[in-house]
């Protein structure tokens, strides 16, 4: 089977936080469990607001990119990166976790 790296995954990221900030200024109130220092650092320059782990251990929504796809199937690859105990903790205590995959021709 064929595997997609996740090449895109920055620009994702990037354009997932971009516009949760929207909708937050545009009234939709949330707060953001950063996964890590790097995500963490993006959506303070948003102004998305920001919490821990601790006072929300029930989470609504998660979302997450994943590192590798094997393509024609639901199986993927995830934790290639440095915060994969924190992502894996955020994660196993969400109601709801879509993973992204954004592959480019």
């Amino acid at each position: 089977m064929a595997w997609s790296s996740g090449l895109a995954r920055a620009r994702l990221r990037l354009f997932a936080l971009e516009s949760l900030a929207r909708r937050h200024w545009q009234g939709l109130r949330f707060v953001g469990i950063p996964t890590s220092e790097q995500k963490a650092a993006r959506a303070t320059a948003l102004r998305i607001p920001l919490t821990s782990f601790t006072p929300h251990r029930q989470i609504d929504l998660t979302i997450e990119g994943a590192d590798e796809v094997e393509h024609g199937t639901l199986n993927l690859i995830k934790g290639l990166g440095g915060a994969l105990l924190h992502e894996k903790i955020v994660a196993s205590n969400s109601r709801r976790l879509p993973i992204i995959d954004w592959i480019e021709e």
